[in-house]
Parts: structure tokens; sequence; C-alpha cells
């Protein structure tokens, strides 16, 4: 994806557009705010208890996002294993955690959420063989749907988030490749999970 501040719309004049790119074609973009998450977090609070107007983190395109997947053009014919995190800021420090973008093999690609349609996955490219969920705890019940369909033409492993304080987008490279020594087939994943329910 290409990052630029945008004129596109005058809401995001104090924000940064992340372009998001699909065959080469710009399908949308993504804003997101300058200021810190704790600032907005206390906007928030600012905004229940006082009235004080609220300002938004995050702003889109009004364009259809479960027909696109973020960094679908970063995937080439070598890319075989592909991670797939909740946003853009998950993919980001994946990329540069990983290195990704001087690999082929291995690529990251973000939806807008952690659901995951139909139209997304037909995106995915043939040569990609396996596919590593890594999205935030307490997504588990979506994990479970978005693994099971994958699972009929993908080997899908998931990467476990123990801490409610860590992402994708937080994590350090020790607790990232650490993730990573301990994938989880989507079947034990899914097994284990019936258990405690």
């Amino acid at each position: 994806f290409n990052v630029c501040v945008s004129d596109v719309d005058p809401k995001v004049d104090d924000m940064v557009v992340f372009n998001i790119l699909q065959r080469g074609r710009l399908s949308g973009w993504i804003a997101r705010s300058r200021k810190s998450k704790e600032w907005h977090h206390e906007n928030l609070k600012r905004h229940k208890e006082l009235g004080e107007p609220l300002v938004l983190r995050y702003r889109n395109s009004n364009n259809d996002f479960s027909k696109m997947l973020g960094g679908l053009d970063e995937i080439t014919d070598r890319t075989h294993t592909l991670i797939l995190v909740e946003g853009l800021m998950d993919k980001a420090n994946i990329d540069r955690l990983m290195d990704l973008d001087n690999i082929d093999e291995i690529k990251c690609c973000f939806t807008f959420g952690s659901n995951l349609s139909e139209d997304q996955i037909k995106l995915i490219p043939n040569s990609v063989e396996e596919i590593i969920l890594m999205y935030d705890l307490g997504t588990f019940n979506i994990m479970q749907d978005v693994g099971s369909r994958l699972l009929t033409m993908f080997d899908v492993k998931v990467a476990i988030l123990k801490d409610d304080d860590i992402d994708p987008g937080n994590m350090d490279k020790k607790y990232l490749f650490n993730i990573l020594e301990n994938l989880k087939e989507f079947l034990y994943f899914y097994n284990q999970l019936k258990s405690y329910n």
C-alpha cells in the first residue's frame, strides 16, 4: 500500500491517509488520526461525560471493504504462506518485524476487522498453500468460522495470542517469533475451543 496525506475528504485533513491498492488500482483508503490512542481514549471519555465533540481515530472511504484484502498486490507467484491479520497497523508491524518487504515466500495481508468474506477468500492467489490466522485475543469464535471456511482450500494454522494487551500491531520481535514457533493446526485449535464451550 502507498502512504500519503490526501485531500480526498476534508474530514481527513489532519489524518494520515493510506491508499489501498488492489491489482494495481486504487480501491479505497483508510485515514488514521495523528493523535495517540490515549488521546482518543480521553476524548471518548470527555465526549460521554461532558459532551465534547468526538474525534474519530479512523475514517474510511465509502468502498465495500468486504471485497478487498489489504496487501494483496504484494503476493507473488512464489508466495506459499500468508499471514492474515485484522488491520493495517497489524500488517505494518508484522511486515517490519519479519522484513517481509524482502521475502517473497511469506506475506501478510489484512482484513478490515476480524471477519473474512467469501469475496476476500477468492482473491487469495493459487500459489498460497498455508494461511496463518493471527487475530487479536477474544476473536476465537470468529476464527472458528474463518478457519473452517479456509480449511477446504488451505493448510490453516492459528497463532494464539495469550495476552489482552498484545496484538499484532504492538508486539515485539521476540513475542512474534515465540507465537510463530508455537502455531497450532486449525483442527487442534477448533477441538480445544469445543472442549471449553
